[in-house]
């Protein structure tokens, strides 16, 4: 029993020595260590994993406590994390199914860290996780990344590419942009001699020996041209190169940039300043420069001409000393520019010049500061001899004065003839007024004759139907009375028979004269029964013509004035339509309009030009009508487009029509 207590005391010990070291190293290891065991679903899918044990640096990685982890789930330590793109469950439960460890980064949303992982199975369901927290590694990384970038983009923007070169290897390396310069893909074999490849011939030679020059020890920095397929473009070339200690050229680095844009820019500008130069010269205008003493520095052959003096007497003297009368003006001018620093333009000049002793003369200048650095360092002025200018404006004002007192003199003379005008205007008027008043008498009297007529029409209607009529009435009784005896005496009544018959067709022809004189209906019940009976007897004479009315008033609403208007004028439209129209519909439509009532006959037919058609076809006596009744008349028509004849006559006296 001694000796089996003593063995087994031996291992014991041996597992307390090795669980020691166990547990020294997994408090203080620097990497993270969790052991965990996973929980699956119904489907045998991981859902889930329980923390079983953590060590210190798990806290310090993580900053979840050992107390709030140990025992619980995943998802409830950090909730959320079963949605995390990262997928942990998933990773670790292939682990824990395959028994195959693996090593992998992982980003954490929810914890915001970036972890290196190792994950083992002794067995499912349980794993162990070794991890190491590799977020600052991971920044570095993506801020050298970005650093890249942007300096691709740098290099891009300010067309700068840069160059190694090992002169041991004969290879040269080119950056994106320098490809981009030259135009070569990447990829493409590159060597110094294939650079000299891209330099344009005229420009070869000196690059190569520049570079020769550089290998040498002197500085290497220049400017040619290189071809990119036909297009020329302009680049600038700086090297670095290294040297062993024996003087041998071990290689280089260098930039190129694409100054293709400047060297355009300073062949536009010179030529730019060549043209200035030559307009300067050749202008019609002078030119010149003064600095702050009002020395001329510079000076056109125009204003020399202008000045009476060749250039070379301007050139370095002051304007006091070329033209001493002028310098009090141009110094006015000068402290006005140096006080509020703007142009002084349209400025104008007058005195003597060496070219005309004794004359004056006159120019127009325009000066405008000379700036270097923020500060005014002299002038520039443009000038203009206006002197034909100013004598023409003289004898202009001169002219003026004369016409003035001519147009004065001429002035008398219209007021005379405007107050003879106004007489005779005063006349005029009169004149015109009395033509109105005899034009107004005019229209009275048409309207006292148009009245006079329908009721002369009206009287004979009356005479005809109570004299005429009633005695042919009579007489026809009377052969009718005969007719009937002579029969009953067996006698022969043809005759009588004939005449009675003739008797009959004058009363009706009789009738109708009655009628189209002056219709009994419209005196005895007004004007709409009267409307209605002439569109069925219309209807009745010319049975081919639909008739369609339309009335919207009442009889009380019509004046007495205007009935026997309205019934002569849609009498004379409507039997228009029949003679001229060629229509197969009329429309009739009296309607109320405020203070006046609109009279609307509108047919289908052929219709007609107005312009071709002035007079005729009824439309004056419909036009005369209605103006005498202080109405207004329109027509409307056109070729196959029918015709409408439109009146307006006021309800009231007086009103507008």
């Amino acid at each position: 029993m001694a000796a089996d207590a003593v063995e087994r005391k031996v291992p014991d010990q041996a597992l307390r020595e090795s669980e020691s070291k166990y547990r020294f190293l997994f408090e203080n290891m620097p990497d993270g260590f969790a052991y965990h065991k996973v929980v699956f679903g119904e489907q045998g899918k991981p859902v889930d994993y329980i923390y079983l044990e953590v060590n210190d640096a798990f806290e310090k990685m993580t900053g979840l406590k050992k107390e709030n982890v140990v025992g619980r789930k995943v998802t409830q330590v950090i909730p959320g994390i079963e949605h995390d793109k990262a997928g942990w469950i998933e990773i670790y439960g292939r682990v824990t199914l395959t028994g195959e460890p693996v090593r992998f980064e992982n980003y954490s949303e929810t914890l915001k860290r970036w972890f290196a992982v190792t994950a083992y199975s002794p067995g499912s369901p349980y794993f162990a996780t070794v991890f190491e927290d590799v977020t600052e590694r991971k920044q570095t990384e993506e801020s050298l990344q970005q650093v890249r970038v942007d300096l691709e983009r740098a290099q891009e923007v300010g067309r700068i590419g840069w160059w190694r070169l090992d002169t041991q290897r004969n290879v040269l390396t080119w950056s994106d942009e320098n490809h981009r310069i030259f135009g070569i893909p990447k990829g493409s074999p590159l060597n110094y001699e294939t650079f000299l490849q891209t330099v344009h011939p005229d420009d070869r030679q000196d690059v190569d020996s520049k570079w020769n020059a550089a290998q040498r020890g002197e500085p290497y920095d220049i400017e040619h041209r290189i071809m990119v397929g036909a297009q020329v473009r302009w680049v600038r070339e700086k090297a670095y190169l290294e040297f062993d200690a024996t003087g041998n050229l071990r290689g280089g680095f260098g930039i190129t940039q694409d100054i293709s844009d400047r060297k355009r820019a300073e062949e536009a500008l010179a030529r730019a300043v060549t043209q200035l130069e030559t307009l300067l010269v050749t202008a019609p205008v002078g030119f010149c420069h003064l600095d702050r003493d009002l020395r001329f520095l510079m000076i056109n052959d125009r204003l020399a001409q202008i000045n009476g003096l060749p250039v070379a007497a301007h050139l370095g003297k002051t304007v006091g000393e070329v033209l001493p009368s002028l310098l009090p003006a141009v110094q006015e001018v000068t402290a006005r520019i140096l006080a509020t620093g703007e142009a002084v333009v349209g400025q104008e000049f007058s005195g003597e010049t060496p070219l005309q002793p004794g004359v004056t003369r006159y120019w127009s200048e325009n000066w405008y500061p000379v700036r270097e650095g923020g500060h005014v360092t002299g002038f520039g002025v443009v000038v203009e001899e206006i002197t034909d200018r100013k004598r023409a404006e003289e004898a202009l004002r001169n002219a003026h004065a004369e016409l003035e007192e001519r147009v004065q003199e001429r002035t008398l003379e219209l007021s005379e003839v405007i107050r003879r005008l106004r007489a005779e205007n005063v006349l005029r008027e009169r004149l015109e007024k009395t033509l109105r008043e005899s034009e107004t008498q005019v229209r009275f009297f048409a309207s006292q004759c148009l009245m006079a007529q329908e009721t002369e029409r009206k009287r004979i209607a009356g005479e005809l139907h109570d004299s005429i009529a009633a005695s042919i009435a009579a007489v026809r009784l009377r052969i009718e009375r005969m007719a009937e005896a002579n029969q009953r005496d067996l006698g022969s009544t043809d005759s009588l028979q004939e005449i009675a018959s003739t008797v009959a067709e004058i009363n009706v022809e009789v009738r109708r004269i009655m009628t189209d004189l002056r219709p009994s209906v419209l005196d005895d019940l007004g004007i709409l029964p009267a409307l209605n009976w002439f569109c069925r007897e219309y209807q009745k004479t010319y049975s081919h013509i639909s008739v369609e009315k339309q009335v919207g008033i009442e009889e009380r609403d019509v004046p007495d004035s205007i009935k026997t208007p309205i019934f002569r004028i849609s009498q004379e439209a409507m039997n228009n339509v029949a003679k001229h129209s060629r229509a197969s519909l009329v429309h009739l439509s009296l309607q109320k309009e405020g203070e006046r009532i609109l009279l609307t006959i509108q047919d289908n037919g052929q219709g007609f030009d107005p312009q071709a058609v002035r007079k005729g076809m009824g439309l004056s006596s419909i036009r005369e009508r209605a103006e005498l009744s202080g109405g207004v008349f329109e027509v409307q028509s056109g070729i196959g487009e029918g015709t409408t004849v439109r009146v307006w006559l006021p309800i009231r006296v007086g009103s507008v029509a």
